[in-house]
């Protein structure tokens, strides 16, 4: 969650404008759950409600990926799927950003 958090605070600091959320006010990963990062994302409306969603669901997926039982052992695709999916939001997001 480092890279999300590091480019929802840096957004924040660009939108910055006086009136908006303190700059110097950071989202922390050491002091937040993913769960609440993510909503926090799309509270600052760096993310929208459907994307907060998919980053639920990839969460959801992602923990039962770490802590499997014998009752739900997902395949490495679905392991694979969660960190593909998310770094490809990074990616298509930075390169937004760059035009």
């Amino acid at each position: 969650m480092g890279v999300f958090t590091d480019a929802l605070n840096e957004s924040r600091r660009m939108a910055h404008d006086g009136n908006g959320a303190d700059p110097d006010s950071t989202v922390s990963s050491l002091s937040m759950t993913d769960f609440s990062i993510i909503e926090t994302a799309q509270r600052e409306g760096f993310i929208g409600k459907q994307e907060m969603r998919k980053f639920h669901g990839h969460l959801a997926t992602r923990n039962v990926c770490a802590h499997f039982s014998p009752e739900s052992t997902p395949s490495l695709n679905e392991a694979v799927g969660v960190a593909d999916a998310l770094l490809n939001w990074v990616v298509s997001h930075l390169t937004r950003k760059g035009q």
